[in-house]
């Protein structure tokens, strides 16, 4: 399972220097899934983009071993350089304190599959952070889980949705935490899988998406298992630490591309 090399000429392609936040995705193995990360003040209803109108589901794309889409709407520049890339996905990031239904009505009434990085937190890190990793593998917040993922299953007529839990999960040593459930490797399983299981009983159709920054021999001890995760994820960020740009996806994901061992599709995140 590799990231073929003209896929990777298209994405080494693209000017990424020029694109404000612009951040790569791309799924290889069973499903590649490249998407754009855009501008977080993006409309919550999206005026429709013609680039972007492609009516294809995630699973037709599935079948042909690769799927592209598109982060947050918005930044017309970038979605012209990869509309011969025919995305078919739309993703944003969601806390567990807000509830996007426009977005997701929108994905899934144009043809769309949904990627939500589901965020169990308020959008501040800190102590008033209510949705601690323990709570959650207690069931504390098994009402919150049930009802959105019904809520997804009615919108999306039991069509596919994709689900990033709680990503960039591991803490490198000297860091400072800055999403509330890094760092704890055991109560970040025992929360996954939970959150995993309860949420397909109400919603059969989602998969989820186990989404460290990078593969590392840190990033294994947050792997909550086979059974609970239907794809594997790298966010691939800029270290904090480079001296220079990083130019393309090329460089940065092959460092890392021993998460193929999985044995799992994988999304560049």
């Amino acid at each position: 399972m590799s990231l073929s090399q003209s896929l990777l000429n298209k994405l080494d392609s693209i000017n990424w220097t020029n694109t404000a936040a612009a951040l790569l995705w791309v799924v290889l193995a069973v499903i590649p899934v490249l998407a754009l990360k855009h501008n977080s003040n993006a409309p919550s209803t999206p005026q429709t983009s013609p680039s972007l109108q492609t009516k294809k589901t995630f699973t037709d794309f599935s079948r042909k071993g690769k799927s592209f889409g598109i982060y947050d709407y918005g930044q017309s520049t970038i979605e012209q350089q990869i509309s011969d890339l025919h995305p078919n996905i739309l993703a944003w990031f969601e806390p567990w304190d807000v509830t996007s239904y426009a977005k997701l009505n929108y994905a899934c009434s144009n043809g769309y599959t949904p990627l939500i990085t589901w965020e169990s937190w308020n959008g501040q890190n800190g102590e008033d952070n209510p949705y601690e990793l323990s709570d959650i593998a207690a069931g504390k917040y098994d009402k919150l889980i049930t009802k959105y993922a019904s809520a997804v299953n009615n919108t999306c007529h039991k069509s596919p949705v994709l689900i990033r839990f709680d990503h960039e999960m591991e803490l490198q040593n000297g860091y400072i935490a800055w999403y509330p459930w890094q760092g704890h490797p055991e109560d970040y399983i025992a929360a996954y899988r939970h959150v995993a299981t309860l949420f397909k009983q109400h919603n059969p159709s989602a998969e989820f998406i186990w989404s460290p920054n990078r593969y590392t021999d840190l990033t294994q001890a947050y792997y909550p298992g086979s059974d609970y995760v239907d794809f594997v994820s790298m966010t691939l960020n800029m270290p904090v630490n480079a001296t220079r740009f990083i130019g393309g996806p090329t460089e940065l994901y092959s460092a890392n591309s021993s998460i193929e061992d999985y044995g799992k599709p994988i999304i560049i995140s």
